[in-house]
């Protein structure tokens, strides 16, 4: 399952839709739906305070996909700027398997903000990831329902 949209505080309300009919496909409780809506809710803020826009030229698009694997869930947000070329291909294009780092870099957490967000991410998730190539930005989520659910 997917999601296209742009950078913006204002695709909240689209991720979170998007996020409700994922729950409802796996018929998890609110306790993880408001879990997953957290998540989407602090990559967002993470990507638009990366900004982006003046220095490439153009609004940044995102393209979110959900895969499950009984109560966990691996949320990947892709953010890219806007462009003829579609997001996926761009991906395709960066097939360079040594040029993933495992986990956040390192000074990625620097302004107060993101220091936040990621903080929250960390709580709510049970593993985050964070690549960069270029004008792409991928942020790698894994979330585990609640314990007892």
């Amino acid at each position: 399952q997917s999601l296209r949209t742009e950078v913006s505080m204002a695709a909240l309300a689209q991720a979170d839709k998007f996020l409700e009919d994922l729950s409802d496909d796996h018929g998890w409780d609110s306790r993880m739906r408001t879990r997953l809506k957290a998540v989407a809710e602090e990559v967002l803020l993470t990507l638009s305070e990366a900004g982006g826009d003046e220095a490439s030229g153009g609004a940044r698009r995102l393209l979110v996909s959900a895969s499950s694997d009984g109560p966990t869930v691996d949320l990947e947000f892709v953010s890219a700027t806007g462009g003829a070329e579609n997001v996926e291909d761009r991906i395709a294009l960066l097939a360079d398997p040594g040029a993933e780092s495992g986990g956040l870099e390192p000074g990625y957490a620097e302004s107060a903000g993101r220091d936040a967000s990621l903080r929250l991410l960390r709580h709510y998730s049970a593993s985050v990831t964070h690549r960069q190539y270029h004008d792409i930005e991928v942020i790698g989520v894994r979330v585990a329902a609640p314990p007892g659910e």
